[in-house]
């Protein structure tokens, strides 16, 4: 059975700690967490520090990228395979150990919410042929659909990601934001969004722009950005009008 340790209990900790620990042919050894409380399962060995690590097979570090320097350079094992989970680190951060790697996961998680699905893939990154069997074993025994892609391939990835999902569900905020401040319930506009998300599995995101600047629309144009005057959202606003006015027509605002 692969012993595993997993270093953090943020959002991709919490992720990793439930799947895991509910997974009977993969053994979760232990959890270092630097909060002061967490509650961890009883059966899972809670290090009060990095020093305590003990030898396993894999370790996970799980902890947000500005903090994956420091957790490599404080954790000390001369065994195993250590691997972290960010889309936008080096797998070379991680080249004082041995045997060593990525695993990506292509999607938004949060501990708040469970997600809807696990149907995403996983991107892996290896610097040696033992570190490459470990990931793939665990990946494979968890049933995850996963890629080789190298540092570079998984950086342009995880900037797509945050245009694709971040950007997009910061847009949504300033959509409920205006709706609701003029009283019109934003579940109105889920149908809406509902389509835009079947559209882009189905079709090439450029062929079904839709919209008032793809128009040339310019009077329809000036009045949104009449009723957003106000709104610190009329520079995104127009920037993006700008992109897509540019992209299919070449003009400008």
């Amino acid at each position: 059975m692969i012993e595993i340790i997993l270093i953090g209990s943020g959002n991709l900790g919490c992720y990793f700690l439930d799947k895991l620990y509910s997974n009977e042919k993969l053994k979760l050894k232990g959890l270092y967490t630097r909060k002061k409380s967490f509650d961890c399962p009883k059966n899972i060995k809670l290090y009060k520090s990095i020093n305590e690590i003990e030898k396993a097979d894999l370790y996970i570090i799980a902890v947000s990228d500005k903090s994956i320097i420091e957790v490599s350079k404080s954790l000390k094992v001369n065994s195993g395979c250590v691997v972290h989970t960010s889309g936008s680190i080096e797998m070379n951060v991680l080249n004082k150990f041995k045997n060593h790697g990525v695993i990506y996961p292509v999607q938004t998680i949060s501990k708040k919410n469970k997600l809807n699905n696990d149907s995403f893939p996983f991107l892996i990154e290896s610097n040696n042929s033992s570190s490459r069997k470990i990931i793939e074993d665990i990946l494979n025994i968890s049933k995850a659909n996963y890629h080789y892609f190298s540092s570079e391939k998984r950086l342009i990835t995880h900037l797509g990601a945050v245009i694709s999902n971040n950007f997009v569900n910061h847009l949504n905020y300033f959509s409920k934001k205006i709706l609701e401040e003029n009283n019109i319930d934003f579940n109105i506009l889920k149908p809406l969004i509902k389509e835009t998300t079947y559209k882009i599995n189905k079709f090439n995101p450029i062929d079904v722009q839709t919209g008032p600047a793809i128009r040339n629309d310019i009077s329809t144009i000036r009045k949104h950005q009449k009723l957003l005057s106000n709104s610190n959202f009329i520079e995104t606003y127009n920037i993006i009008s700008n992109s897509i006015l540019k992209l299919y027509s070449d003009e400008k605002l």
